[in-house]
């Protein structure tokens, strides 16, 4: 290990630069270092700067020289009454993967940018800490970003693209997978036909006893067995019929005793073939019924499940909040502080949503301090869903639920690299059944 990624700690005092962005009183902050064993961590806390629907603030970390500049983003910082706060991981020895070296940051930079511009025209900072003495950087940082977004945009491009093409796979391989289950279902419900057919053309074809004293031909239940299958074969139902009774009438003649019966061991075989598949058929009646079951016990469950309870329930618990620009009628909103508390409430009213609560979402909740939940009405189509929203970056924090969830952007309405939003995830009320947005 690099011995000055051992342990190092250093403080940088924000100073005002941009003085159109404070309120309450002069913009201050300040951003601690830490290196430890290897692993770097940084603190920043904000304070006195005005809340903005349009843009967001993040923090940079810089290398101002000429000759090598270099820009990481550490993330963005939402504001609560004009305060902020992050926290942020990284590796000392290459901040953010770009090559960033701890000790070649000599600037530490809040920006405030507007997401929905996709091409930087000014920089805006309100605060900025210098480590050695202030030098110019702004124009060097506008170049930087916007040749970064530029290959950002590429990049989102081809991978829309390679997310289009797998899902044109994905529905493919779905559909060949239906279509060779739908033949094997076809065929399992041909054979039962068949057997049965051949059950009841069997009975009528008349037995013939054999002697207890005589000795029974052993060739008859192969040959009988191989006639039965040679026709089966080959014929469809109403052709087995006659060949059955033509080739068995010539075994009788050819291998029968007196008073005898043909061998047991061929009927066996037949009724053995015959239960199996009456077992199989049953044990999926039977697992269907069980699904049955259950899906109508939810259902009874969810009947019982009062929307107005539960609106109300969150009224009382939660503070209401509207956190996007663009509000709509159709939602309610509120802030979640602890994510235990909307379990309780969830589990009260029957709805078990046990992966609401995964890794991703409680590291969410830590990083911005928050979620949402909420409800949708539709009163046109009679539709009710709880909506669970969990904050993030585009295209720096990850899905929570993969493609079970769709993004909702604070402010705009087309998704941005580095904006701020929520990723919402919906909950049937009545099944507690989260559905899938993809």
């Amino acid at each position: 290990m690099d011995n000055r990624f051992k342990y190092h700690r250093s403080f940088l005092i924000f100073t005002q630069e941009d003085s159109r962005n404070g309120e309450g009183g002069e913009p201050s902050g300040y951003l601690k270092i830490e290196i430890k064993d290897g692993k770097g961590r940084l603190s920043c806390q904000l304070s006195n700067l005005k809340e903005s629907n349009e843009a967001v603030y993040k923090l940079y970390l810089i290398n101002g020289d000429e000759s090598n500049f270099k820009a990481v983003c550490s993330g963005a910082i939402p504001l609560r009454k004009g305060k902020g706060e992050l926290d942020w991981k990284f590796n000392p020895g290459n901040i953010g993967g770009a090559g960033l070296d701890i000790a070649d940051i000599n600037i530490a930079a809040i920006i405030l940018e507007n997401n929905n511009e996709p091409y930087i025209d000014n920089i805006l900072c309100p605060l900025a800490a210098y480590k050695n003495g202030k030098i110019e950087w702004r124009q060097k940082l506008r170049r930087f970003l916007n040749k970064q977004r530029a290959e950002e945009k590429q990049e989102a491009v081809e991978v829309e693209k390679e997310e289009e093409i797998q899902k044109t796979e994905e529905i493919q391989r779905t559909q060949e997978i239906q279509e060779t289950e739908g033949t094997q279902k076809a065929g399992e419900m041909q054979t039962t036909e068949k057997i049965q057919s051949m059950e009841d053309i069997s009975i009528k074809i008349n037995p013939v006893k054999i002697d207890e004293n005589e000795k029974i031909d052993e060739n008859i239940t192969s040959k009988y067995g191989s006639v039965i299958e040679s026709i089966y074969k080959k014929s469809d139902e109403s052709s087995v019929k006659d060949k059955i009774e033509d080739k068995a009438g010539s075994i009788e003649n050819g291998n029968k005793k007196d008073n005898g019966v043909y061998h047991e061991d061929e009927q066996k075989r037949k009724n053995g073939a015959k239960d199996e598949i009456k077992n199989k058929v049953q044990n999926e009646n039977e697992n269907k019924a069980e699904i049955e079951d259950e899906n109508r016990a939810k259902r009874d469950v969810g009947d019982k499940i009062s929307f107005e309870e539960l609106v109300a329930k969150f009224d009382r618990c939660f503070e209401k909040c509207n956190p996007f620009v663009a509000g709509r009628k159709d939602y309610r909103w509120w802030k979640i502080a602890s994510p235990v508390h909307l379990n309780n409430i969830l589990y009260q009213m029957k709805i078990d949503v046990p992966i609401l609560f995964n890794p991703l979402v409680l590291m969410a909740h830590f990083k911005y301090r928050h979620l949402l939940v909420g409800v949708y009405e539709d009163k046109t189509r009679n539709l009710r869903y709880i909506v669970c929203g969990v904050p993030g970056v585009y295209w720096v924090d990850e899905k929570p639920f993969g493609k079970m969830c769709r993004w909702a952007q604070v402010n705009g309405n087309i998704p941005k690299y580095g904006a701020f939003g929520y990723w919402l995830v919906y909950i049937n009320p009545t099944t507690g059944e989260i559905l899938n947005m993809s």
